[in-house]
């Protein structure tokens, strides 16, 4: 007989998690950001409380966004830093660096944010 993975199990013991988790792989997928998607299996394998996991899935999908942004800036790719600071205030609307470095970004496109 197989033994169930967490994942696996993920769907049957916690629907209400699932329907959080699932949806934002395939998001991460579709984006090509396969790198972010590991923080979520950990978050998925670590809970049991459905409002902690989004929390969790909101503050860890936020700064790894933001983080994102940061390196766009860096190679002055301005435009992608700007996806990436409203992707990570999608998660956290008031992330004060996210809207700083939003406006910034938006600033040397010559645009206002």
């Amino acid at each position: 007989m197989r033994r169930a993975t967490p994942l696996a199990a993920l769907d049957d013991q916690s629907p209400a998690t699932a329907k959080i988790f699932w949806p934002e792989i395939a998001k991460l997928a579709q984006q090509e950001l396969y790198l972010l998607t590991p923080d979520l299996f950990e978050l998925a394998a670590e809970q049991t409380d459905v409002q902690a996991f989004q929390g969790g899935v909101n503050r860890v999908l936020a700064r790894r966004y933001e983080e994102l942004a940061h390196v766009e800036v860096e190679l002055q790719n301005f435009a992608a830093a700007v996806r990436f600071y409203t992707e990570a205030l999608s998660y956290e609307p008031n992330r004060a660096a996210s809207l700083r470095g939003r406006a910034q970004a938006s600033a040397a496109l010559g645009r206002k944010p």
